[in-house]
């Protein structure tokens, strides 16, 4: 079932519980073959629970504070915190999603390396590499993404300081 949320209007504390059981919807890791993204060479079964130990699952907060962002760049939205890839490169399936620039996410957690975010955007959730999101206060999220006043793009792409912005963004 598809549910859409509006990310700033979220509540501002989630349990563990909570976060455990989207994090834990994910189970795709041992159903393919892991491949490292640089060697393309086969990751073995203990590269593996390295990126499962990755998800940092003993840290996560009881009650935790939403963190609030807003994505700077395209960025994919992965089941597991690497970039290492499954199956084969055209079908990779541990990629979910993406999140495009100016999107606002829900911070819920971070990896145990500290380089990527569990986060709900307005149609999913999953990792997100941090360098790929500006954080922010609940506030800030909510006067962006409900401003008036929006660009919206109607070519196929354009180039906004150094970052393609796709069609149909706002």
């Amino acid at each position: 079932a598809t549910r859409t949320v509006d990310v700033p209007e979220l509540q501002s504390t989630v349990t563990k519980l909570y976060v455990e059981g989207l994090i834990n919807r994910y189970t795709k890791i041992n159903n393919y073959p892991m491949y490292n993204n640089e060697t393309k060479k086969v990751e073995n079964g203990a590269e593996k629970d390295e990126m499962i130990d990755n998800r940092n699952m003993v840290n996560i907060r009881t009650t935790a504070k939403v963190k609030y962002g807003i994505c700077v760049d395209f960025a994919w939205m992965r089941a597991y915190p690497t970039n290492h890839y499954s199956n084969n490169w055209s079908m990779d399936r541990i990629q979910e999603t993406v999140v495009n620039v100016g999107e606002g996410v829900a911070i819920y957690h971070e990896s145990k390396d500290g380089n990527w975010y569990f986060v709900q955007s307005y149609n999913y959730n999953g990792w997100v590499e941090k360098k790929y999101i500006a954080e922010c206060s609940q506030d800030e999220l909510r006067a962006f993404l409900k401003a008036e006043e929006k660009i919206v793009v109607i070519a196929d792409y354009v180039t906004l300081e150094n970052v393609p912005v796709r069609m149909g963004q706002a």
